[in-house]
């Protein structure tokens, strides 16, 4: 038995010394990705998508006292599931303190910031037509819920029923379960 016991650490030892301590690195290769859905059938996805901006916008509150905020726009583009390309805007003020994180809604929120406009475009042959907020519309949001300084990229989720601003008569459309994850800016 003590042969065994022996064999067994020597070949243990033998082993230890074959090892090697080598640093290994691994790189994260983030993707964009933009989903949405137009209907209950209708899944529309993207990786064609940034968040830009820094240009300095006022607002106005009912009571006439004023905020600057700096607006951000989330945008993406793709192709729906009947080939037809589309164009999804979505404008935020935020209040600049270095985070995005929040929930941004039509009606302003002095400490977040509100949401600017929302807009989709579809283009239908050679002509467009553009959805968007109804005027003083409240039937929309979009939230940021994670943002990494280091990577410079955000993920959050948003909806929206939008009237169609090309023909005020036309049906509008109703954009859900929204999600944009690794979206650089």
């Amino acid at each position: 038995m003590k042969k065994y016991a022996c064999l067994l650490v020597l070949l243990l030892t033998l082993g230890m010394l074959g090892c090697e301590n080598e640093i290994q690195t691994f790189t994260i290769l983030r993707q964009p990705l933009v989903t949405f859905q137009t209907d209950t059938f209708n899944t529309q996805r993207t990786s064609n998508a940034i968040f830009f901006g820094g240009a300095t916008s006022i607002h106005t509150y009912p009571n006439n006292t004023q905020q600057s905020f700096t607006r951000f726009v989330l945008e993406s583009r793709g192709r729906d599931n009947s080939g037809r390309d589309f164009i999804l805007q979505i404008e935020v003020d935020v209040v600049v303190n270095g985070s995005y994180v929040g929930v941004y809604q039509p009606e302003y929120q002095p400490a977040v910031g509100g949401l600017a406009d929302f807009r989709f475009i579809i283009r239908e042959g050679n002509s467009f037509i553009e959805y968007g907020l109804a005027p003083g519309g409240d039937q929309a949001y979009a939230q940021v819920i994670a943002q990494s300084n280091e990577e410079r990229i955000v993920r959050g989720i948003f909806a929206a029923t939008l009237v169609n601003r090309t023909d005020g008569t036309a049906p509008g459309i109703e954009l859900v379960n929204g999600t944009f994850i690794d979206i650089p800016y």
